[in-house]
């Protein structure tokens, strides 16, 4: 689930149209006083320079000379322009836009060359003074676009009808940057906070769906919360299903349908309603208030009675549920665990079923792993960690299922985790398929030196 490179292209160049052609000061001087002939040459010198060192080399000359001219800021935003329009330097284009709003902070040049120079550094993230830099730029305009752009800050060279024209492009470029630079920093909570508002605000910006999907499901992959993934999948099924005035390449559609479709089944257990959801993201930028994508556990239980019923078909999720998970997560599981977990072997004798059913979810490494995190109550969330010495031959594919049980040796309580020790010698694993790797050294693995201790009693 990477942040795809086209899209920050096609966000870049989005960006870039905002400041390119027309948009540059035109060089004309407004009516101002020269100091003397000799200040006029060199402004004369400047918009004669045949390339961009000329122009740039012509415009030193005149700012050492004449450095309290009245032209002074139409000159400093010449020299912005010669940086981006003609030598195309995207650092010093950056450093004078910043050089010129620590003394105007409303220049709508300079705040236009930050917005749109944020994207074009390589390679990503920026450094953090840069992105500090676009963060303050852009909240600014995000709180204060009244004040940028009254009447007595447009530029000379822009008519009255192209300074309205370009007001709501600046704008939601500000919170299209804002929101793109938590992206940037992988805070994926505030991200979707501000991605929110872009999507929200503009149906026709399918990239931005893409990341607002993708800092859902992030969020989700570490804190477990199941919340953040009908959202997840929606978003992603936006940016793919979007077709309208700025949608995506075909190629990065079919990858991004790809995985929310995953997702999806991984979710809900099957492709069941898919299609509906495909729609319901092609006509709308947000999903309903009532938008609801059920998970395989809802749609077990739902097949049941009550909650005794349910007990009764599912032994195991009922006991990991209440006498492994309840117990280490309340307000004494630390004082539980130590007492009555650490070092026990579970599941202990005598229950409805010999060993755990889980679902793969990583292996570390991931071939021949030490360890692997599984899930066992809810086939989306991870709540076990399974350890290895010697590792394990090979490697599976995630998402294929295994039997377990073995020593506990640790816990969390958020997000919920037990980590187990698992012994092959005593085929505490069942299920394995890992085929050892070409060249392996063949034989028996190594025999540990001594015999697991008995567990301490049975978990209560």
């Amino acid at each position: 689930m990477q942040l795809n490179k086209r899209i920050l292209m096609m966000v870049s160049a989005v960006a870039i149209g905002l400041s390119m052609g027309w948009l540059l000061p035109a060089y004309q001087a407004p009516a101002k006083n020269w100091k003397d002939r000799a200040e006029y040459d060199l402004y004369d010198a400047f918009t004669k320079g045949k390339d961009g060192k000329a122009k740039l080399e012509a415009l030193d000359k005149w700012k050492t000379a004449y450095p309290d001219s009245e032209f002074k800021s139409d000159r400093e935003e010449a020299i912005l322009g010669v940086y981006q329009a003609d030598l195309k330097d995207n650092r010093r284009t950056f450093d004078q836009a910043k050089a010129m709003r620590a003394t105007n902070p409303n220049n709508f040049y300079a705040i236009s060359a930050i917005l749109t120079g944020i994207y074009q550094f390589t390679p990503l993230p920026p450094a953090s003074g840069d992105m500090a830099t676009a963060e303050e730029t852009s909240k600014y305009v995000i709180d204060n676009a009244d004040k940028i752009f009254a009447a007595a800050n447009k530029p000379a060279n822009l008519t009255d009808a192209q300074w309205t024209q370009v007001q709501p492009g600046v704008k939601s470029l500000a919170q299209r940057t804002y929101a793109w630079l938590f992206v940037q920093r992988k805070d994926d909570a505030r991200a979707e906070q501000e991605l929110t508002k872009v999507v929200s605000a503009d149906p026709a910006q399918p990239s931005f769906s893409y990341m607002l999907g993708q800092a859902k499901f992030s969020q989700y992959q570490k804190s477990k919360d199941l919340t953040k993934l009908p959202g997840a999948i929606f978003h992603i099924a936006r940016a793919a299903s979007y077709d309208g005035t700025g949608a995506l390449a075909q190629a990065s559609r079919t990858a991004y349908l790809k995985s929310a479709e995953t997702i999806y089944k991984q979710y809900h257990g099957s492709d069941e309603g898919w299609q509906g959801v495909i729609a319901l993201a092609k006509a709308n930028a947000m999903p309903p208030a009532d938008f609801k994508i059920r998970s395989i556990t809802e749609i077990e239980q739902e097949k049941f009675a009550n909650q005794e019923e349910w007990d009764k078909a599912h032994p195991m999720e009922s006991f990991w549920r209440d006498t492994v998970k309840t117990p280490l997560t309340g307000a004494d599981a630390d004082n539980a665990f130590a007492n009555n977990y650490k070092g026990a072997g579970l599941p202990p004798a005598g229950q409805a079923f010999q060993m755990f059913k889980a679902k793969i979810i990583s292996m570390t490494p991931e071939t021949n792993p030490k360890e692997l995190t599984v899930a066992v109550f809810d086939p989306n969330v991870a709540d076990a960690k399974l350890t290895f010495d010697p590792a394990l031959p090979g490697m599976m594919p995630v998402g294929e299922t295994i039997e377990f049980k073995g020593e506990v040796t640790a816990f969390q309580k958020e997000p919920f985790m037990v980590t187990f020790k698992v012994d092959m010698e005593e085929k505490e694993l069942v299920g394995w398929t890992g085929v050892a790797a070409k060249g392996a050294a063949k034989g028996k693995a190594a025999t540990k030196g001594a015999a697991k201790g008995a567990a301490k009693g049975k978990a209560k």
